[in-house]
């Protein structure tokens, strides 16, 4: 009769859930062991990103992508390859996944 009662009513089921977590917080609640402390200064976004040399791929279709410059292989010619830019195979690349602009 109890579990139809569950299935019926929300209710009875919240009132279940509070009395299990109360009973599971008796039993295994402990003091918090270490202390949380406030940064001392903020965080913005621009700290977050690595700071690193890296190449900006715009794509025919729009897409923006960002990628590391040693992803880049050399081409002993002085310059750098394309081969980090795309999977390998021609077949794979359409005309928006072409490759408009490179910063």
């Amino acid at each position: 009769a109890n579990l139809q009662n569950l299935l019926i009513n929300d209710a009875a089921v919240r009132d279940f859930m509070v009395e299990d977590f109360d009973r599971l917080k008796k039993k295994y609640a402990t003091p918090r062991r270490t202390k949380i402390l406030p940064d001392e200064d903020e965080k913005m976004e621009i700290d977050l990103v690595q700071n690193e040399r890296s190449v900006i791929i715009v794509t025919r279709g729009g897409y923006i992508k960002r990628m590391p410059l040693k992803t880049f292989e050399s081409q002993n010619r002085g310059t750098r390859g394309k081969k980090g830019t795309s999977s390998g195979n021609t077949a794979d690349i359409s005309d928006d996944n072409e490759i408009a602009h490179c910063f």
